[in-house]
């Protein structure tokens, strides 16, 4: 079983939240040497890395996201993550239901995990 996240929740230290035409934007630092169990997220979110770096595991493959790795999750894809010898600290951003149904309105469709 994993745990549902819901929207403006995350795992580690919240350093700063705001919220914003109901897109949640949140910063967190992530303790080295640390892991997150299987989780799955509400909202679809777009996560940067700003420092350090982590890996990310889903069913399909393990992806190595360092400063700069910037990944889309869509809502309740369920992954774990595990964080290397240095403090990660990462800016989130969290997309409400009704705007993933705004952006499918313009055939912008954002159903399956990517990194850039």
């Amino acid at each position: 079983m994993f745990e549902k996240l819901l929207p403006g929740r995350s795992h580690g230290k919240t350093l700063k939240s705001l919220e914003v035409a109901e897109f949640i934007i949140t910063e967190n630092v992530h303790p080295a040497s640390s892991e997150i169990s299987e989780h799955a997220h509400e909202n679809a979110h777009f996560c940067y890395v700003l420092q350090g770096s982590y890996s990310e595991f889903d069913d399909r493959r393990e992806l190595i996201c360092k400063p700069s790795t910037l990944t889309f999750r869509p809502p309740g894809e369920v992954h774990r993550d595990y964080f290397y010898d240095r403090d990660v600290r990462v800016f989130i951003i969290e997309i409400p239901p009704k705007w993933i149904d705004k952006l499918r309105d313009h055939s912008i469709r954002l159903g399956r995990a990517v990194e850039f």
